[in-house]
């Protein structure tokens, strides 16, 4: 059997790590396409195009620039990957265009999705695979894989970890199908159960009402809480107010006071 073949697009370290699943697996990596500026130089581990360069794959800073070569590959995959993905990628994959979207479809697509999730209590999660088209996360799905989880301890930053662990197990079976030349599932989004919130949107939802009780501040807090990014604020007179969760505070003292015994110990000698 051939090895299969693959154009990947995508940011962030759970990329990375999906690119470095294909080249284990022996697939051919006709070309990755990512940013060459760094977004995240807070994040840990490699970057994608440091794991493209290693072994040897061409990198693209655009589809422009990667269309221009006119490849073909057995699946073109989107794995967070912010910028919206053209006909002409799409039209690359012989067998199906991917996208690995960190949020149940139809009901969170866009930006907001971890965020609004936390706010609507909900009870199971999980990542989407889904077919590409000519729109943000409207194109048929081929799987969610849902987790239970409790909203009333998910921070923004807890619920993308568990988030991104699922999803690359996602990522992994459907990869592996295409090795087997399974017939990929197809189910078509229906209209009425449809939801995109785009960024002007998810800046909007981190304002806390100025009538909020304890309870939904906190609850504010913790849905938007995503360093190094600005959180849910309260607007006062004076400003931007923001507000750190509860939840939270425990881990930062850990942070803080991991070495203090150390500290003092060498102090005395």
């Amino acid at each position: 059997m051939h090895s299969k073949s693959a154009i990947f697009l995508g940011t962030k370290p759970a990329a990375a790590i999906a690119l470095q699943i294909l080249v284990g697996r022996g697939w051919d990596i006709k070309g990755v396409v990512t940013p060459l500026e760094d977004l995240h130089p807070w994040a840990s581990g490699p970057k994608v195009a440091e794991v493209a360069e290693l072994n040897n794959i061409p990198v693209y800073q655009d589809q422009v620039s990667l269309n221009a070569h006119s490849l073909k590959a057995d699946l073109v995959i989107s794995y967070m990957y912010r910028s919206l993905v053209k006909p002409e990628t799409i039209n690359s994959a012989k067998v199906a265009a991917l996208n690995f979207h960190p949020a149940p479809l139809p009901y969170f697509g866009g930006w907001a999705f971890y965020n609004v999730a936390i706010i609507e209590d909900v009870v199971s999660y999980g990542p989407t695979c889904h077919y590409m088209d000519e729109d943000f996360d409207t194109g048929p799905i081929l799987k969610v894989d849902r987790f239970e989880v409790d909203a009333s301890r998910e921070t923004a930053v807890s619920l993308e970890r568990k988030t991104q662990i699922s999803m690359l197990n996602l990522f992994k079976e459907v990869v592996g199908m295409v090795e087997q030349n399974i017939q990929l599932p197809i189910e078509y989004q229906k209209d009425s159960e449809m939801r995109y919130f785009n960024k002007k949107e998810f800046e909007s939802l981190k304002r806390i009402p100025c009538t909020a009780t304890a309870d939904v501040i906190d609850k504010f807090a913790r849905a938007f809480w995503y360093p190094p990014y600005m959180g849910a604020y309260l607007e006062l007179d004076s400003g931007k107010v923001e507000i750190v969760p509860e939840i939270v505070k425990e881990d930062i003292a850990r942070h803080y006071h991991y070495d203090d015994y150390e500290i003092l110990k060498q102090s005395t000698t």
